[in-house]
């Protein structure tokens, strides 16, 4: 989900979803055509899959046949809950509105890598959360040590302390992390658009293009 074509795209999917799914000589197909996967637990992940829930939610009245009962949406996450990048409380919070299906993972190792299918460690132990405020400051580090290790001089660390995080999981529901403190529900929503981390994020983009 890069852009709000992207999205549009996916608007129009759903759509055509419940179009074939409503009449009455589509019973039998339902079960399919009204389910939804959304690989991985991450923001890009739980904001889709937030956004698609919200979407549904209000074109279903428009589709006398269909049920809200028949909607199933499947966020796949290899963890123990989504958004690990907000630490386990807001995970955890996120997954009671999400809902959650187990999935494996894996790594490779030997590559340069930089952004989300990448695991940056960070000072704490841990790894880089998976947002742009991380892969554009990483972007130039990783430049330099590609540049380094073609000259077989030392490489460096990356380095850098995480400014905010916010997402939005839909149904006017988000989590937040400013400053070392969390946000649940609709506060966290509220100060997505007064942080400057907010035009750090994509998954506004990926509510409004899906909200046309």
């Amino acid at each position: 989900m890069k852009s709000i074509g992207d999205a549009i795209d996916l608007r129009n999917t759903l759509i055509a979803r419940l179009e074939e799914a409503n009449p009455d000589c589509a019973t039998k197909n339902r079960e399919p055509l009204l389910t939804f996967v959304v690989a991985g637990g991450g923001f890009a992940g739980a904001e889709t899959v937030g956004s698609i829930k919200d979407f549904l939610h209000d074109a279903l009245p428009y589709y006398p046949n269909l049920k809200p009962e028949m909607i199933k949406t499947v966020l796949v996450h290899p963890g123990d809950f989504v958004l690990p990048e907000l630490g386990e409380g807001l995970g955890r919070y996120a997954w009671t509105r999400q809902g959650k299906r187990p999935y494996g993972s894996g790594r490779i190792s030997g590559l340069w890598a930089l952004g989300d299918c990448a695991m940056v460690p960070d000072s704490t132990g841990g790894f880089c959360p998976p947002t742009a405020q991380h892969a554009a400051r990483g972007g130039k580090v990783l430049a330099s040590n590609i540049i380094a290790g073609t000259r077989r001089e030392p490489l460096r660390a990356f380095r850098f302390k995480t400014l905010g995080l916010l997402a939005s999981i839909g149904q006017r529901t988000g989590v937040a992390r400013i400053l070392g403190v969390n946000f649940s529900g609709f506060l966290a929503i509220a100060r997505q658009g007064r942080s400057p981390c907010s035009r750090l994020l994509a998954g506004d983009g990926i509510f409004l293009g899906l909200q046309v």
